[in-house]
């Protein structure tokens, strides 16, 4: 989840097509959406588990890029095997694509330093809307819109 302290709809806080974020991706599970990123291979999405805990095992992945919208399904869900739903632990899943994801998406590989503290990210995602300020507002009536804002590392 993004969380901003102005609105969603603001477009500053939108993470347009061409911003260098068109892996990363909405999954549509069982009635529920999600934010999931497309790895390096660009065969694989890394998301969260808890999308799967309603015993579904198959995802819609929809891409968003310069070249269109284009929806793909998973041929294969795997979660990672110690994933605790009560504490949310361990929350994650691979989703491999049933199909090659479009050549405009943007691939990504895991960070594996450690020099976070201090450092600024992005955060890009599909959510609930709300801010900062108040908190979750619901889901809107419309398509969701992929979201991006900064913070700080600061533990």
């Amino acid at each position: 989840m993004v969380t901003t302290v102005t609105s969603y709809t603001d477009s500053r806080n939108r993470a347009y097509a061409g911003q260098g974020f068109d892996g990363v991706v909405r999954i549509s599970v069982g009635g529920y959406f999600g934010t999931g990123e497309l790895l390096y291979d660009g065969q694989a999405v890394l998301t969260a588990a808890h999308l799967f805990s309603h015993g579904v095992t198959s995802a819609s992945i929809v891409f968003d890029t310069t070249a269109g919208t284009q929806t793909l399904s998973s041929s294969k869900v795997t979660v990672q095997p110690a994933y605790d739903a009560v504490n949310d632990n361990n929350d994650l899943a691979i989703v491999w694509l049933n199909g090659h994801a479009p050549v405009s998406a943007d691939r990504y590989n895991l960070y594996r330093s450690s020099d976070e503290l201090g450092q600024t990210f992005t955060m890009v995602g599909y959510g609930q809307s709300g801010t900062g300020a108040l908190g979750i507002a619901g889901y809107s009536s419309g398509e969701p819109v992929r979201l991006m804002a900064q913070n700080q590392f600061d533990a």
